[in-house]
């Protein structure tokens, strides 16, 4: 299954939320100011330098990624459809994070880590454990029993003996 295309427009109502909405303010006087100053600045632009103003604004310049969360690969997928519940872009279920914050909520790599030690936790992990859980369960193999080795003197002690 493949991630669906985000639309420009799905990106900045998700950039919109989390800088006038999420972000927390001194109080509600700051937060109408940020948003009147965001829209004076912003007049007649479009899309596209509104998103980039709004990942300068709360990321200063770091490198940042548009998360699913909860992951695609959590959410209920309807086949007949090819649409999942909640929806893939829904707004609400869509955050950006920094790049290592990303990959660490994704792979489980902590930032700055050269390798990851563990994905506990991690979507990948979670996906795998569900996948397991989800199969059915394989019928337990019977150990064949041990049998016993035959009575009498074994051929590698009739070679040793013969020698000495």
């Amino acid at each position: 299954m493949k991630r669906p295309h985000v639309p420009l427009a799905v990106k900045l109502a998700v950039l919109e939320r989390q800088a006038f909405t999420d972000r927390p303010f001194k109080n509600e006087a700051e937060r109408q100011l940020c948003q009147n100053w965001y829209q004076f600045c912003n007049k007649g632009k479009g899309m596209a330098a509104r998103i980039e103003w709004l990942l300068f604004l709360l990321f200063k310049g770091k490198p940042s990624q548009l998360d699913h969360d909860p992951a695609l690969v959590l959410r209920k997928y309807n086949k007949r459809t090819g649409k999942f519940t909640p929806a893939a872009n829904d707004p609400t279920f869509l955050i950006y994070r920094l790049t290592p914050l990303h990959l660490q909520k994704t792979t489980g790599r902590k930032p700055g880590a050269e390798r990851t030690v563990t994905a506990k936790g991690s979507d990948t992990w979670l996906a795998k454990k569900f996948r397991k859980l989800e199969k059915p369960a394989k019928k337990q193999k019977r150990k064949i029993p041990s049998r016993p080795f035959r009575k009498g003197a074994s051929s590698f002690a009739k070679r040793a003996g013969k020698g000495s």
